[in-house]
């Protein structure tokens, strides 16, 4: 009878266990049909990021109307950071079109008609986009984190991909120690500061007074429209160029270094190419020609996947870090451009001819530059990695590590 009782009891106590793993196992798939990705969360971090740049560009607009000044390097500067941890290497051209996105958002409030904004006043077009970034914003911080390895409601399948792909390439999760002196010193760093620096010229001896005078000797009756389409078509060639880019090298058509020149020489020979034409067959700079002239300079947004991830090639661990240190030297640089060009008298002063020779030959110098110089080898300096302390003591320099696999995408 006891033998029969300790049976029972432990045919009881089985029965009990396998119910609690099976209520366990229904609730787990319960919560995993609530939790359903419909998107992975690397669509919805590309989402949120466009969204945003959009608003930053219209915010960015309603400043320039209050007479404001927005700087958007710490914006641009915390893409390239989410990218080295959230974006494979062969999805990162597409998502680095985001960088051009706030053209996109300053196309959009260009376009809105000029009677509305009269009727209204401006004032409602700043309280409409501060109320829709205040809406972001509270989407951004409850849904997005730093990393996938901090995100609470991503997949075990989607986490193992990006961080099994993105440190492939170099990435690490976990602290590193910036070598200031060796990145400072790093030939490579300076040829894309000194690369960038050259587009910037360009671009702001082109746009800036360059294509105001070329709308107002074109007589438009639309300049904002006219003026959009400049920034609307530098988005659709960066989104374009950064699909081609990552099908390229997602199927081995073309290896990194290689796709980074030509879409940086896109950008820059192509628009200095386009420029040249427009100069020489051009007898005056009527409504066609502005318009060709604006939607050519578009071909600025073919450098998201050339030059823009330069950084995260060769030092993705500090990309971040190295792209605001670009940003800001272009920065100083366009403030110094700006204050030149707002004491030229064009009037009396150099022609538009002269102007956009001189843009055109900012454009050849950069592409030359980093046609000859561009290289995308992992850097030494990039992987100083610091470990826990407990594993310092054992062996830190296994957690050191110098080379790539060349075929990391």
């Amino acid at each position: 009878m006891e033998s029969a009782g300790v049976v029972a009891g432990t045919n009881s106590g089985r029965s009990l266990d396998e119910a609690r793993s099976l209520e366990e196992g229904q609730s787990s798939h319960r919560s995993s049909l609530l939790t359903k990705e419909w998107i992975s969360k690397r669509t919805f971090l590309y989402f949120m990021v466009f969204t945003g740049m959009c608003l930053h560009g219209i915010i960015q607009m309603d400043l320039v109307v209050e007479n404001a000044l927005i700087f958007g390097a710490p914006v641009r500067t915390a893409i390239i950071n989410i990218m080295t941890k959230w974006v494979p290497p062969n999805e990162r051209g597409r998502f680095s079109s985001n960088l051009f996105a706030n053209n996109f958002g300053s196309a959009i409030f260009m376009l809105i008609p000029t009677r509305d904004v009269s009727q209204y006043g401006v004032g409602i077009l700043c309280y409409t986009s501060a109320l829709f970034g205040f809406i972001w914003s509270v989407v951004w911080f409850t849904s997005v984190s730093d990393s996938p390895i901090d995100h609470p409601r991503i997949s075990a399948k989607e986490k193992t991909y990006i961080l099994k792909s993105t440190t492939r390439s170099g990435t690490i999760y976990g602290s590193v120690s910036p070598q200031w002196i060796d990145m400072l010193c790093s030939k490579q760093v300076w040829v894309i500061i000194t690369t960038d620096s050259f587009l910037l010229l360009a671009y702001y001896f082109t746009s800036e007074p360059a294509v105001v005078m070329m709308i107002e000797s074109a007589n438009a009756q639309s300049s904002c429209w006219l003026y959009s389409t400049g920034a609307i078509s530098t988005f659709i060639v960066a989104l374009v160029s950064g699909i081609v880019c990552d099908y390229l090298l997602s199927r081995k058509k073309m290896n990194v270094i290689t796709a980074r020149k030509t879409f940086t020489c896109i950008a820059a020979f192509g628009t200095a190419i386009a420029h040249s034409a427009i100069v020489l067959t051009r007898k005056e700079y009527g409504y066609q020609h502005t318009l060709l002239f604006m939607i050519t300079t578009g071909f600025v947004g073919a450098s998201c996947c050339g030059l823009e991830l330069a950084f995260n090639d060769f030092a993705p661990n500090f990309a971040a870090t190295l792209f605001g240190i670009t940003e800001f030297i272009s920065g100083l640089i366009a403030v110094l451009i700006k204050k030149i060009i707002s004491e030229m008298d064009f009037k009396n002063g150099l022609p538009l001819d002269e102007l956009l020779c001189l843009a055109i030959s900012f454009f050849l110098s950069s592409g030359v530059l980093y046609l000859i110089f561009g290289r995308s080898d992992l850097v030494r300096w990039n992987q100083h990695y610091i470990p826990p302390r407990s594993v310092m003591r054992d062996n830190r320099s296994k957690y050191i590590i110098f080379k790539r696999d060349v075929n990391y995408i």
